[in-house]
């Protein structure tokens, strides 16, 4: 059952137009952080939206949250429309929705024992009839959480926990209130490599056993292809490949996932990577996109018509859940329809970028 459905979502931001472009009267530029994206989240399901820094990827969460307002396109939760709803309309919602922040050491308040960190969402929404009841509630999160004896590490500041316990009791606080969603921003980017593993199997019980649904957005392409059941890769504010984790790890069809695969640790051959890709250049600014497709300038493998064409995501390989890749030089499903072939490519209008 689809938990959440984004439908071509956008979020733009007005740029800064600076002195000269005061003087000059020059049209501030638009800041296309989020450019066209849709994917969806079923319960019992893990989706880890991967891509480098400043793709857009915390956007995408945050306006899927709405805790940004989007600027185009739609988002449905459990089959209702929120895009338009205000604060208030979404403060039911809250409670279904929630989300882990990429650094531990800022989610708790040093002031604020970790039993009243975690406690404070039940005040927030009114659960629990009494003290002692919104007590027992946090004592069973913690224990779901790991973080046993739950009367312990409850009565503890956050400056006396590790790393990892810290990030354990920040996914308590956002469990208490017993979501459907959870969305973890980089989840274990800040934690030892020897605690990333148990936070992300916590992660991948809470989704398969418990039925939640999980949106992982990560940098770490080897992190999702352990835990989560698809990958969404995004470049620069749009999905370049989706797709079934396997899939995706075993035949990647677009150049920036091959990339991102040369880079991750994998089996090599003696002490030597076979046939690694790095990337050079930088990724371009939101607010001046190239023409044609987007990775075409730190592309190895562009041709002419990749400076002109802008390519949609179309089935490479079809499936349950469909392989589909944006690139030109991607092969299209034997069998996709001919609606599916004619959106694999959009030509740009002139003056774009």
């Amino acid at each position: 059952m689809t938990l959440l459905e984004v439908r071509g979502l956008h979020k733009h931001y007005q740029g800064s137009r600076g002195v000269t472009g005061f003087l000059t009267r020059r049209p501030a530029p638009v800041v296309r952080a989020v450019d066209g994206v849709s994917f969806s989240v079923a319960r019992h399901e893990m989706l880890a939206l991967v891509g480098e820094s400043g793709c857009g990827k915390t956007t995408t969460a945050q306006t899927v949250l709405r805790l940004l307002s989007p600027s185009a396109g739609g988002i449905s939760f459990r089959g209702e429309d929120i895009t338009e709803l205000g604060q208030h309309q979404l403060r039911p919602l809250r409670q279904s929705m929630q989300i882990v922040y990429q650094d531990p050491y800022e989610a708790l308040d040093p002031r604020y024992r970790v039993g009243q960190t975690v406690g404070e969402p039940l005040q927030i929404h009114g659960i629990g009839a009494s003290k002692q009841a919104r007590n027992e509630i946090v004592m069973r999160a913690l224990e779901r959480v790991e973080l046993s004896p739950a009367s312990l590490y409850g009565g503890r500041f956050p400056h006396q926990l590790s790393g990892g316990q810290r990030q354990r009791a920040a996914i308590a606080a956002a469990l208490v209130v017993s979501p459907e969603l959870l969305v973890a921003d980089e989840p274990v980017s800040m934690l030892d490599v020897s605690m990333r593993a148990g936070v992300m199997n916590l992660l991948g019980r809470l989704c398969h056993d418990d039925g939640m649904g999980v949106l992982m957005i990560t940098h770490d392409l080897a992190l999702a292809a352990n835990f989560a059941d698809r990958i969404a890769v995004m470049y620069l504010g749009r999905l370049v490949e989706t797709g079934t984790a396997r899939e995706v790890l075993a035949s990647p069809q677009h150049p920036y996932t091959r990339a991102l695969l040369d880079v991750t640790p994998r089996h090599r051959v003696g002490n030597k990577r076979l046939g690694a890709q790095i990337l050079g250049g930088e990724v371009p600014n939101a607010a001046a996109i190239p023409a044609g497709c987007r990775f075409r300038p730190r592309c190895p493998i562009a041709q002419e018509q990749c400076a002109v064409i802008d390519p949609a995501l179309h089935v490479v390989a079809a499936g349950p859940v469909p392989h589909e890749a944006a690139c030109l030089l991607a092969p299209t499903a034997a069998g996709a329809s001919a609606d599916d072939q004619e959106a694999s490519a959009r030509t740009d209008s002139p003056g774009r970028g």
